[in-house]
């Protein structure tokens, strides 16, 4: 982990540190950089969140385009259910004792069957 001395004697040199790139590429950052009235730094920064919103954006406009296809599955799915024959039945009891016990479920008689 480095931390940033603050007592010793490089306590005020920044931290800072040095990119290559070709000086064509330079001087079209600094170009760039003064023409917004930016240093070069703070432009490189902005330029590097512009690009992440962007691909942000287009990450959540994929996810939004993909929910059709998604959905239309579900669909799919709930009508494959919905086609199993089974005869519809409220999943829970409206009030108590609407439930109807199920053939095995009943209590036995009298008789311990």
């Amino acid at each position: 982990m480095s931390r940033r001395d603050t007592t010793g004697i490089l306590a005020s040199v920044p931290l800072e540190t040095t990119i290559k790139v070709d000086r064509a590429l330079r001087d079209r950052i600094n170009a760039a950089a003064r023409a917004e009235r930016l240093t070069p730094a703070r432009f490189l920064d902005v330029l590097l969140e512009e690009h992440e919103a962007q691909r942000w954006a287009e990450a959540a406009a994929a996810e939004l385009a993909a929910a059709p296809v998604e959905a239309a599955r579900d669909a799919r799915a709930l009508d494959a259910t919905l086609a199993d024959g089974l005869r519809d039945e409220p999943p829970y009891p409206r009030e108590p004792g609407d439930c109807e016990p199920l053939e095995d479920d009943a209590a036995p008689d009298r008789t311990g069957r």
